[in-house]
């Protein structure tokens, strides 16, 4: 029987099991690991959606490199606008920076 939990007024079932989750996090950081070596990447992770999984990935990250974090938005209440709007914007500068976006989903 599979897990449900319960936030506020929604009801989510488990889809996923937390070991496969961890699994792929330390598979995709190993990737990162080998593909940014030398290369001081700066993390833009895209709020609110990808915190956590930022927040996971870079507990396995083991290159030298930076995490910032911004807040766009393209929804009003649970409709699309199909325009992205900064809500918390980019502050340091990326000019000769290796960049990797973290974000949870991208649909516009």
């Amino acid at each position: 029987m599979s897990e449900v939990v319960t936030i506020k007024d929604k009801q989510f079932e488990k889809f996923i099991e937390f070991r496969q989750i961890q699994t792929a996090i330390n598979r995709i950081a190993r990737e990162m690991d080998d593909d940014l070596r030398d290369k001081n990447p700066l993390f833009i992770a895209v709020l609110n959606g990808a915190f956590m999984f930022a927040g996971e990935l870079m507990k396995e990250v083991t290159v030298p490199c930076e995490i910032t974090f911004v807040r766009l938005a393209s929804y009003q209440g649970t409709s699309t606008t199909n325009k992205v709007r900064e809500v918390l914007g980019l502050n340091e500068s990326i000019g000769g920076r290796t960049v990797v976006i973290v974000e949870d989903i991208v649909d516009s």
